[in-house]
């Protein structure tokens, strides 16, 4: 994968900075996290928090809904990567 990313050297000021924008790169197709599958990764890992799961407890949080977990959102990650330009930042080794 990493003949597909442009290496920029972590010292490399002018380089890092020629890829500074004030526009966000492009954004990946919306994914819908359905309480259903917030559900059942909550019961495949056995994490069962209350803000997870209990949609009546969940309205009284401040998010006003129950929450995805964090690694449930992250496993697509790859997915949204084949989408987007991708740099390595890499060092003098």
């Amino acid at each position: 994968m990493t003949d597909m990313m442009d290496k920029i050297r972590f010292d490399d000021i002018a380089a890092l900075t020629a890829r500074k924008s004030e526009e966000f790169g492009p954004w990946s197709a919306p994914l819908e996290v359905p309480q259903g599958m917030v559900t059942t990764f909550a019961e495949l890992t056995g994490d069962r928090q209350w803000i997870h799961v209990d949609t009546d407890r969940a309205e009284q949080s401040p998010f006003g809904r129950t929450i995805a977990h964090g690694f449930l959102i992250l496993g697509p990650v790859d997915d949204y990567q084949k989408t987007m330009p991708i740099y390595m930042v890499c060092g003098p080794w």
